[in-house]
């Protein structure tokens, strides 16, 4: 019965703490924190290269929409 206590014990004291035997390191530290980061700046360059691709019929244009489109992509160069 004692065993079933001290594995309860040091099962609570490491659950959370992950899969990985390597303990964390402060570059896979900053790594984790810099992904999402990361994966909206690939996200926001491929879509800037999508929309080469898009053409607008005249007419059907939208100045209000337009001008908040390039209000937060100035903002994403500024801060990305």
């Amino acid at each position: 019965m004692d065993y079933q206590v001290k594995y309860k014990e040091a099962y609570e004291a490491n659950k959370g703490k992950g899969a990985t035997p390597v303990p964390e390191t402060p570059e896979m530290a900053l790594a984790r924190q810099l992904h999402p980061v990361q994966s909206n700046k690939l996200y926001s360059e491929k879509s800037k290269e999508m929309l080469k691709d898009v053409n607008v019929p005249p007419g059907s244009f939208d100045f209000k929409e337009y001008s908040l489109f390039l209000t937060v992509v100035a903002f994403q160069e500024v801060c990305f």
